[in-house]
């Protein structure tokens, strides 16, 4: 995947192990919000569970949000999540799911390291809604 193009994501996908990559259709994804992009750099804001389920998450617009697929990308879905955001430097920065329905995204923002606030959420609905985590969270 790459941060938005044109006001769009793009997004490749392998079906031989990575000897060639295909361009997913433009116009399968929501746009983007302004500013909105993926904190791409560790790997960790996509995750993929079996053949069909896809999730990536976004940071540096008005809302934090998590893109899902079920049928393996050929359609998508986005919900928005209560990860702090706002600005460039805040939003979700890592996605992973246990299976298909419970998951759970990291994120803040990496200029406040010391803040420790709307920055855990989970999902138990496949990522159609997010919840904010309780108790002692991670700072940044």
């Amino acid at each position: 995947m790459s941060d938005p193009v044109d006001g769009r994501f793009i997004l490749i996908k392998t079906t031989d192990g990575g000897a060639t990559w295909k361009e997913f259709p433009n116009g399968t994804l929501s746009p983007a919000l302004e500013g909105e992009a993926a904190f791409a750099a560790s790997g960790a804001c996509i995750a993929v569970k079996g053949k069909s389920n896809v999730w990536f998450g976004t940071g540096g617009a008005a809302t934090a949000r998590v893109f899902r697929s079920t049928d393996g990308g050929m359609t998508w879905k986005v919900a928005s999540t209560p990860i702090i955001a706002g600005n460039a430097s805040s939003g979700v920065f890592s996605i992973a799911f246990k299976d298909a329905r419970n998951g759970v995204i990291v994120g803040g923002d990496y200029k406040k390291e010391n803040e420790a606030s709307d920055n855990v959420a989970t999902t138990t609905d496949g990522g159609a809604t997010w919840t904010l985590a309780k108790g002692p969270l991670p700072s940044g």
